[in-house]
C-alpha cells in the first residue's frame, strides 16, 4: 500500500500534543497521486501525534502498516482530534477516518477535496453529497465515464460550468456525452475557440445550433463539411462561396438550393456527379453539356433523362460497356430503354438486352 498524502497549507494546524512517537528510515519522496489540496513540504524533524506528521512522516507510517493496523490507530483520535484534523488535513481524513467523523466533519471534508471524497469516500457518502463533489468539480463529471450516470439536471451544470471540457468531449466521444440542441448553443456561445480549433466536427454536431458570425468562420474552413450538414443554414452569398470551393459536394447535398448560374458552374466543373446525382435539377441544355462530356456516364446514371436519339446516340460504340453493365446489372433502367430501340442495336446486344429484360421479370 503506497499512498502519498501532503498537509494542508491553508490553514494553521492546532498546537500539537503529545503522543506516542514513530521511528523509522528516511523514505524518498514521491509524487502525490491523491489529495488535491496538498503540497509536498520537507520533513518538519521529530515526530508528532498522527494527524500532526509531517508529510515524510504520514507516508513511513502507511508504507510500514498494513489497512488494519492503520485502521486501530486512527479509530484511537479522540472526537476534538478528528476535528483538528478535519481542518488540518481533510484529504487523510477522506482516506482513513472517514467513518469515523460526523456528517458535518464529512460535508466540510468533501468541500475541501472532493476529488479525494468520489475516488475513496463514496460509500459513506449520500447522493447528494456526491452531487455536491460533482458541482465542485465539474470537469470530473464530464471528462469520465461518470457523465453518462449523472441526472440531467448535475449533468446539464457540469455542462455549463465547463463548455469548452462538453464541446472536446462531445466531439471525440471519449464519455458518449451528447449534448442537446441547447446545450450545443450555450458552448458554442461560451466556447467559440474550440468549434473554431475542429470546425467540419463542429459544424456536423451541431452547425444548425452556431450563431451566424461563428457558423460563417467554420464554413470558410471546411466549406466540404458545412455544405453536408448544414446546408440549409447558409446564406445565399456564403452558399456561394462554399458551392464554388466544393462543387461535387454542393451537387450531392445543396443542388436544390444553388441558383440556375451556380448550378451551372458547379455541373460543368463536376460533370461526373451532376449527371449522376442532379441531373433532375439541370434544366435540358446543361444537361446536354454535361452529357456530351460523359457519355457512359450519362447512359449509366441519367438514361431517364434522355431522349431515344440521345440513348443511340451515346451507345454508339459502346455496345462492349452496354454487355457488361447488363450482365452485372441485369434490372438496370438502360435495358428497358433499348429493348424499345432493338432495330438498331447490333445482335449480340440485342440479346444482351433481351436477356436482361427476361432476367428482371
Amino acid at each position: 500500500m503506497n499512498i502519498n498524502i501532503h498537509p494542508n497549507d491553508d490553514e494553521s494546524p492546532p498546537a500539537a500534543q503529545v503522543g506516542t512517537q514513530i521511528h523509522g528510515p528516511e523514505l524518498e519522496a514521491t509524487p502525490p497521486v491523491a489529495g488535491e489540496n496538498h503540497k509536498p513540504e520537507m520533513d518538519q524533524g521529530p515526530t508528532v501525534p498522527l494527524h500532526f506528521m509531517s508529510l515524510e512522516e504520514l507516508k513511513r507510517l502507511v508504507q510500514e502498516n498494513s489497512e488494519e493496523e492503520l485502521a486501530q490507530r486512527v479509530k484511537r483520535f479522540t472526537q476534538e482530534q478528528l476535528g483538528d484534523c478535519c481542518v488540518t488535513d481533510p484529504t487523510f481524513v477522506l482516506l482513513f477516518c472517514r467513518e469515523l467523523i460526523s456528517t458535518d466533519q464529512l460535508e466540510y471534508c468533501i468541500r475541501r477535496d472532493p476529488l479525494t471524497a468520489l475516488a475513496y469516500a463514496t460509500k459513506v457518502m449520500t447522493k447528494k453529497q456526491i452531487d455536491t463533489c460533482y458541482r465542485l468539480r465539474p470537469k470530473y463529471a464530464i471528462s469520465g465515464v461518470l457523465a453518462e450516470k449523472l441526472d440531467s439536471e448535475l449533468l446539464d451544470y457540469c455542462i455549463r460550468k465547463k463548455p469548452g471540457i462538453a464541446l472536446r468531449q462531445a466531439f471525440f466521444g471519449y464519455t458518449n456525452l451528447h449534448l442537446t440542441d441547447k446545450q450545443f448553443e450555450y458552448c458554442f456561445r461560451k466556447a467559440p475557440g474550440v468549434a473554431l480549433l475542429y470546425p467540419g466536427i463542429a459544424l456536423m454536431l451541431g452547425g444548425h445550433k452556431m450563431d451566424e458570425k461563428l457558423f460563417v468562420r467554420c464554413a470558410k474552413v471546411e466549406p466540404f463539411t458545412a455544405l453536408r450538414f448544414a446546408a440549409g443554414s447558409m446564406s445565399g452569398p456564403l452558399l456561394k462561396r462554399c458551392a464554388l470551393a466544393a462543387p461535387c459536394t454542393a451537387l450531392l447535398h445543396a443542388a436544390k438550393r444553388l441558383t440556375p448560374l451556380l448550378l451551372s458552374q458547379c455541373a460543368l466543373a463536376a460533370p461526373t456527379i451532376a449527371l449522376r446525382y442532379a441531373a433532375g435539377t439541370m434544366h435540358a441544355a446543361l444537361f446536354k453539356q454535361c452529357a456530351q462530356a460523359k457519355p457512359w456516364t450519362a447512359l449509366r446514371y441519367a438514361s431517364a433523362h434522355m431522349s431515344d436519339a440521345e440513348i443511340l446516340q451515346y451507345s454508339a460504340g459502346r455496345s462492349s460497356r452496354i454487355r457488361r453493365l447488363l450482365i452485372i446489372q441485369p434490372r438496370h433502367p438502360l435495358a428497358r430503354r433499348l429493348i424499345l430501340l432493338h432495330n438498331h442495336l447490333d445482335p449480340v446486344t440485342n440479346a444482351a438486352v433481351a436477356r436482361s429484360i427476361a432476367l428482371a421479370i
